[in-house]
């Protein structure tokens, strides 16, 4: 069964934050501006950052 490992593409994310302001857990960081960074650490893989962004930048 294959691990699911999420992380933001910088060359398509628009910087919104709805990824960071969706995480049940506070796994990503973010600041205006800037990309997203997902910490796979605190990670719980449930998708709702990979659902809440609309351009596609979470692989």
């Amino acid at each position: 069964m294959a691990l699911l490992d999420f992380k933001v593409d910088v060359e398509k994310c628009k910087m919104c934050g709805l990824c960071f302001k969706n995480c049940p857990v506070d796994a990503i960081t973010w600041e205006k501006k800037q990309p997203a960074t997902i910490h796979l650490d605190k990670c719980i893989k449930c998708k709702t950052c990979f659902e809440n962004c609309k351009f596609d930048a979470i692989d």
